[in-house]
C-alpha cells in the first residue's frame, strides 16, 4: 500500500508544480505582453498627430484645421500671420523628426545625437558654413519675410513646447530632447535644398584627375557640359494650352524625382486666409507652399542643373592664412567649429575662408576654395509667399526674379488661358572659362561678372506649338552669351513627353497620369538595337549570348520592373561608360 500511496503521490506533486510553472510563465507572458502594449501605446501611439478636437495656440482669432483623406491640413485663418503659425503646429505634429534631421544634417550637428558615424558628414557641413550663411542672410531680409518666418516659427515650437513628455517615438530612441526651433532652422532647411541640388564641384575634381592621365576627347564625352550625362529618372513637368485640352483651360503637370527618404521630402498643405488661397506641397522646415496653384495660377518645378559652384586654386600659407590676390598678399579668415559627438570627445573644425569661400583639402596638399552662389553676400531671399500670392504672369515672374537658388526650371499656367515658362536662380556670368575645371584663384582673371540677368534667362509665354516641357534638359540655346556648363540630363525624356503630348488633343486632367507613368526609354531602345546589331555583325555564334540577345531583340522599349531587358540595358550602359573611362 505503501508503495501505491508513494506512486500516486509523486506523480501528484509533480502535476501541481508543472501546473504552478505553467500559471507562472503565463502570467509572465501576460505582463509582459501588457507592458509591450503599454510601451507601444505610450511611446509609438500616442504621439500620433491630433487629428480631432481642439488645441490652445498663439493665434490672433480662431483657425480650423481639417485633414482630407490623404491627410493633407487644410487650414483656415482670419489672418495670413495666423495660418503660418498653424502651418507650424502642424508640420511640427506630422514630420518634427523629419525638421530636426534636415536642420542637424545642414548644419553639421548630427554626431551630437548619432555619436561619431556622422562626424565625417558634419565635417563637411561646417566648412560649408550653412549656419553661418543663414545668419548673415537673415539679417537682410526684408520685415514681411522675417515676419513670415516668424509666425512659422512661432507654430513650431508651439508644438515642441506642448508636446514635450509626448514626442515622437525617434527622440524617445536616441535619447534626446529637440531644441526649439528658430528662424535659422527654417532657412538651413532651404540650405540643405540648395545643397541637395546643386553640388557638382566633385565632379570637378574627377574631371581633372581623368585629364591628367586620360584622353581629353573620351573625358568630355563622360563630363559633356551642355548634352547632359547620364539618362537616369528624373523630374518632369509640362503645361498644355486649352487648344490641346478637352475643357479649352490649360493643363499643367508636374512630378518631382528628389533622392528617396521615409517619409518623402514634400508635405501636402492647404493654406486659406484673406490674400492666400494656396494648395500643394511644402518643405518641412519652411513656411508657405512651394508648388502648387492658388485661385488664378498653378506652376510647377524642375532642377535647372546649371553649375552654380567653382573651384579656385589658392595659394596660401596653411599658418598664417595669407594669399596671394592679383600680385597682392590678402588675409584669409579662420573660422573654429566645435563639434558635439555623442559619447566621445569634441572635434574641432578649422576652415580658412578666402574672398572665394572656404578651403577644402585635396590630396592633402592642395588648398582649393569653393565658391557657391548660396554664399554670395546679400542673394539669398524668400520669395515663396509672393508666389503664392501671384494672380497673373507678371506678378509670376516678379516673384521669380527674387529667387536664388536652387537654379531652376518653372513652368506656369493660369485661368486666363495662358502657360509660360521662366528659369530662375542667380547663376554666375564667367569670363574665358566654363566651370567645368578647378581653376588659378590667385590671378583674378578667373572671378565671376556678376549673374546672369533675370530678363535674359530662358523663358518662354504662350509659344504657337501650346506645349511646354521639362525634364532637366539644357535649355539654353546654342548662341546664348554666356559660358553655360551644368549637370544637364539628355534630352530623350523630354522628348519622349513632347512626341506624347502633341500625338492628340482633348487632354483631360487624369490623361496626364498614363504620361507620368509611361516607362517606355528611346535611349535604351536605341542602346539595344545597337547591341543586337553588333552581334549580328559579328556573326559568330555565341550560345552564352543567345538568350540575353533574344530578349533584346524582342523588347520593346519598356523599363517595366518585371522584364528582363531593361536591367540588362543598365549594366550595358555601365559598361560602356566604363570601357570609355578606361
Amino acid at each position: 500500500r505503501a508503495t501505491r500511496y508513494h506512486g500516486y503521490f509523486f506523480p501528484l506533486m509533480t502535476h501541481i508544480a508543472t501546473t504552478r510553472i505553467l500559471k507562472a510563465v503565463n502570467v509572465l507572458i501576460v505582463v509582459l505582453l501588457a507592458t509591450a502594449l503599454g510601451a507601444t501605446y505610450w511611446y509609438a501611439w500616442r504621439p500620433l498627430p491630433q487629428r480631432s478636437g481642439s488645441v490652445a495656440a498663439p493665434v490672433a482669432a480662431a483657425v480650423s484645421v481639417s485633414f482630407d483623406s490623404l491627410g493633407e491640413p487644410h487650414i483656415r485663418a482670419a489672418s495670413q500671420q495666423d495660418a503660418l503659425i498653424v502651418q507650424g503646429y502642424v508640420t511640427a505634429q506630422d514630420r518634427l523628426w523629419q525638421m530636426d534631421s534636415l536642420r542637424r544634417y545642414a548644419s553639421g550637428t548630427l554626431a551630437e545625437v548619432l555619436g561619431p558615424p556622422a562626424v565625417d558628414t558634419d565635417r563637411e557641413l561646417r566648412r560649408l558654413r550653412l549656419r553661418r550663411l543663414a545668419e548673415a542672410a537673415y539679417v537682410r531680409f526684408s520685415a514681411a519675410d522675417r515676419a513670415a518666418l516668424a509666425a512659422y516659427t512661432l507654430g513650431v515650437n508651439e508644438f515642441i513646447a506642448t508636446h514635450r513628455d509626448n514626442l515622437p517615438i525617434e527622440f524617445t530612441l536616441l535619447g534626446y530632447q529637440p531644441r526649439p526651433w528658430s528662424v535659422i532652422d527654417s532657412l538651413l532647411v532651404g540650405l540643405y535644398m540648395f545643397r541637395d541640388l546643386t553640388t557638382t564641384w566633385r565632379d570637378e575634381i574627377v574631371k581633372r584627375a581623368m585629364l591628367t592621365d586620360g584622353d581629353a576627347g573620351k573625358v568630355n564625352f563622360l563630363f559633356a557640359e551642355r548634352s547632359g550625362n547620364e539618362p537616369a529618372p528624373g523630374s518632369n513637368a509640362w503645361a498644355i494650352a486649352g487648344s490641346h485640352t478637352a475643357s479649352g483651360k490649360p493643363l499643367l503637370s508636374n512630378d518631382m524625382h528628389l533622392q528617396y527618404s521615409l517619409p518623402g521630402i514634400w508635405y501636402m498643405a492647404h493654406l486659406q486666409a484673406p490674400g492666400l488661397d494656396v494648395d500643394g506641397v511644402t518643405l518641412p522646415g519652411l513656411p508657405g507652399v512651394v508648388v502648387g496653384h492658388n485661385q488664378h495660377i498653378a506652376w510647377g518645378i524642375t532642377n535647372l542643373q546649371f553649375d552654380v559652384q567653382d573651384l579656385y586654386l589658392e595659394k596660401l600659407d596653411d599658418r598664417t592664412g595669407r594669399y596671394l590676390y592679383q600680385g597682392k598678399i590678402e588675409q584669409a579668415r579662420a573660422e573654429r567649429e566645435i563639434i558635439e559627438v555623442k559619447g566621445a570627445r569634441p572635434i574641432e573644425v578649422a576652415t580658412w575662408v578666402t574672398r572665394h569661400g572656404p578651403l577644402f583639402i585635396v590630396d592633402g596638399q592642395e588648398h582649393i576654395a569653393l565658391r557657391w552662389t548660396a554664399a554670395e553676400p546679400g542673394l539669398f531671399q524668400f520669395p515663396i509667399l509672393d508666389i503664392d500670392r501671384a494672380e497673373n504672369w507678371q506678378q509670376f515672374t516678379t516673384a521669380l526674379s527674387r529667387w536664388v537658388g536652387p537654379g531652376s526650371n518653372f513652368l506656369y499656367a493660369d485661368t486666363a488661358g495662358n502657360i509660360g515658362y521662366h528659369a530662375a536662380g542667380m547663376l554666375p556670368k564667367r569670363r574665358g572659362y566654363s566651370g567645368d575645371l578647378p581653376v588659378d584663384g590667385s590671378s583674378g582673371n578667373f572671378d565671376w561678372d556678376g549673374f546672369i540677368p533675370f530678363d535674359q534667362l530662358p523663358s518662354a509665354f504662350n509659344p504657337a506649338s501650346g506645349i511646354i516641357a521639362s525634364a532637366n534638359q539644357n535649355p539654353f540655346p546654342p548662341d546664348y552669351p554666356y559660358p553655360v556648363n551644368g549637370n544637364f540630363a539628355p534630352p530623350y525624356r523630354v522628348l519622349r513627353i513632347r512626341e506624347m503630348l502633341a500625338a492628340h488633343n482633348g487632354w483631360r486632367a487624369a490623361d496626364m497620369l498614363g504620361v507620368q507613368g509611361d516607362i517606355y526609354s528611346s535611349f535604351s531602345k536605341f542602346l539595344a538595337a545597337q547591341v543586337v546589331a553588333a552581334v549580328d555583325k559579328r556573326g559568330a555564334h555565341n550560345v552564352s549570348l543567345d538568350p540575353a540577345v533574344a530578349l533584346l531583340r524582342a523588347w520593346n522599349g519598356r523599363m517595366d520592373k518585371d522584364l528582363g531587358a531593361p536591367f540588362l540595358m543598365a549594366l550595358v550602359y555601365q559598361h560602356v561608360r566604363s570601357s570609355v573611362a578606361d
